[in-house]
């Protein structure tokens, strides 16, 4: 678990930003970004329970939350309206 903790490079700060990037190339190459919510409720499904402590990626119901604001701040700049 220490050498978990130890030789992490990229973590939980970073999917976020990670998230919105596909949810920005997603939109622009007109598909719909709200399929991304159901891939993280499939992973949430399946994923076993971690201290938060030992995640190196943060939960799925974390994401489901942060991709629905960021999907509310695409919708409000117009963004998600083309859809294919």
């Amino acid at each position: 678990m220490i050498r978990k903790l130890i030789n992490r490079r990229l973590g939980r700060e970073d999917e976020p930003e990670a998230d919105r990037l596909a949810l920005h190339l997603t939109t622009q190459a007109s598909y719909d970004p709200r399929a991304s919510l159901e891939v993280m409720r499939m992973l949430e499904k399946v994923s076993g329970w971690e201290p938060k402590y030992t995640q190196t990626l943060p939960g799925p119901d974390n994401r489901i939350a942060e991709i629905e604001r960021a999907i509310q701040q695409e919708n409000a700049s117009g963004l998600t309206d083309k859809k294919r």
